[in-house]
């Protein structure tokens, strides 16, 4: 019994959380994509506008239910289910509800905000063809191409890079490599970045193990074009081999 009430109550938390939060990712997701179609290239202007999506989310909803139940209440349930749940009749919006209806409120604008400043904020923008950057191509790589990848980047040599090689299995520690550039112009710099995989295990105190995957961002660069492309040639960088870290 004690272990279902600790899940019914995990699982309420997660859907009473949840909603308003995928809510306002969504509406913050249709902001981001409308400022990319407007050539917005400031995320800060993203995350108010994303800010505002979230407020109107909110207003619609609370509009709604002052004009179904008389008072404001979260979007994952009603009035009138605390009214069956107690028995007994709710006039208005408790304190209670209104807490309640303002850490959903919270969530919607969270959502909100980091979906349209990460649309604009992960993009890149060529001013000189006013059009963004194509999608990354990538490849994972043994962490020994590290050493020559950094000497290629300081000389702009791919000729550094000529025993790399793509691994397909899942190992740690790994590098993922992307680059991408403007679809328009050939002759226009070209994006390169490279992120750290690894796995770290540790113990707890009943001697139980787990392990953790992690990511850091090592370097984001523009360089010319021409060492750019030599080097997505080379690596044989192609679309959506990896997945996106988080």
């Amino acid at each position: 019994m004690c272990i279902g009430g600790i899940f019914a109550f995990i699982v309420i938390l997660a859907v009473f959380f949840g909603y308003p939060l995928i809510a306002g990712m969504a509406g913050g997701a249709i902001v981001g994509k409308l400022g990319k179609e407007g050539h917005c290239r400031n995320p800060g202007v993203a995350a108010w506008a994303g800010a505002l999506n979230g407020i109107f989310i909110y207003l619609g909803h609370s509009v709604v239910a002052l004009a179904s139940y008389g008072g404001v209440h979260p979007m994952t349930v009603t009035t009138k289910m605390f009214e069956d749940l107690a028995d007994t009749a709710i006039h208005g919006t408790p304190w209670w509800m209104t807490v309640l209806v303002v850490l959903e409120f919270t969530m919607v604008i969270i959502g909100a905000v980091y979906f349209a400043k990460d649309a604009i904020g992960e993009s890149a923008y060529c001013e000189t063809h006013s059009v963004w950057y194509a999608k990354w191509k990538q490849g994972k790589f043994p962490i020994e191409t590290a050493e020559s990848l950094a000497t290629a980047l300081q000389i702009q040599d791919t000729q550094e890079l000529e025993a790399a090689s793509q691994i397909s299995l899942e190992s740690y520690p790994h590098l993922i490599i992307k680059t991408r550039g403007c679809p328009t112009g050939p002759a226009c710099d070209v994006e390169i970045s490279g992120t750290v995989f690894w796995q770290e295990t540790k113990v707890d105190k009943k001697g139980k193990t787990s392990t953790e995957t992690k990511s850091k961002a090592w370097f984001d660069v523009m360089m010319p074009a021409d060492f750019g492309n030599a080097l997505e040639e080379k690596l044989a960088l192609q679309e959506n081999l990896v997945k996106k870290a988080k």
